[in-house]
């Protein structure tokens, strides 16, 4: 019987014997292997954050390149990602949630009913009460950041706004109650 050759990735002492043996598939035995794996990396995490970080050192242009790598074969992908988080983590609402919203202004600013998301933008601000975090619809980039300076040009009264603000007017465009 021919000894096995260590695992490049998982030093032998990682292994259990019952990975060892030559029973079974090759499937059944990387998945074995596999779940050795994750039972030592659980078991030993400072072992493993310490030969991370030491491979990191040893080899920081071969991590950068496979990132780059994956980042360029998956980008819309981690765009999607991306959105998703950053919408949980700031508004609590879903990107499902963000759609229905945006369905429901029509595709428009909720407050001056522009189709633009304004300046390079590709999606609309989401605006929230910042006390109470509650989701009070879509504006453009011009309504959420610069809407006090630029009343006037846009065609937004003092009243509209403080309806809108109030919860009492969702959408001048479209009419909604």
């Amino acid at each position: 019987m021919v000894p096995r050759k260590s695992c490049y990735r998982v030093p032998v002492h990682i292994r259990e014997e019952s990975v060892m043996a030559y029973t079974g598939s090759a499937e059944e035995r990387a998945r074995k292997q596999r779940e050795a794996n994750h039972r030592f990396r659980a078991r030993h995490p400072d072992r493993m954050r310490e030969h991370n970080q030491q491979y990191a050192r040893r080899y920081p242009d071969r991590i950068r390149r496979k990132s780059n790598a994956y980042h360029a074969r998956n980008r819309q992908k981690q765009q999607g990602w991306n959105r998703q988080y950053y919408l949980r983590k700031h508004y609590g609402i879903s990107l499902e949630e963000y759609e229905a919203l945006l369905q429901l202004g029509n595709g428009k600013c909720w407050l001056c009913g522009t189709d633009q998301p304004g300046q390079g933008r590709r999606n609309f601000c989401v605006d929230h009460d910042h006390s109470t975090g509650a989701v009070r619809g879509l504006l453009c980039n011009t309504c959420n950041m610069n809407i006090i300076g630029q009343m006037e040009e846009r065609g937004v009264t003092p009243a509209l706004l403080t309806r809108y603000l109030s919860g009492k007017k969702k959408c001048q465009s479209c009419q909604l109650p």
